[in-house]
């Protein structure tokens, strides 16, 4: 299945938990593989999981402000400039996400260079 921009945050995330797998199957057993090829793949594949594990960072904190958000009373004014506040976090924390997330392509289309996916087929088969 593909990433798209439109890629749910879930799906997001499960490429991030497999992204992770995978690093920590490559660097088990890098024992087994020119150092140099190896360590660019790990390197890559950092880069990857470090940009997914942000987006997942945000998604996870515009998840808790909306639950707290829906967990206020309305009617008061100190709750009313609460929303408010709370509000302009979401929008922001939003835009970054979106920022994330184009971020995400413009690494994966690195990482997915000939140069790289060569140096997998090297190593891998």
């Amino acid at each position: 299945r593909a990433i798209k921009p439109s890629s749910s945050d879930k799906k997001m995330h499960r490429l991030r938990i497999h992204c992770k797998k995978l690093r920590y199957s490559l660097e088990f057993f890098a024992s087994l593989f020119p150092p140099a090829d190896i360590r660019t793949v790990i390197n890559q594949l950092k880069k990857l999981q470090n940009n997914l594990g942000a987006f997942n960072d945000l998604s996870v904190q515009q998840e808790m402000l909306h639950q707290y958000l829906a967990r206020l009373r309305p009617g008061s004014g100190r709750n009313q400039q609460l929303a408010s506040a709370i509000g302009g976090l979401l929008t922001s924390l939003h835009h970054e996400q979106q920022q994330v997330r184009e971020a995400f392509f413009s690494k994966f289309r690195r990482f997915a260079r000939s140069e790289n996916t060569g140096l997998y087929k090297k190593l891998f088969g």
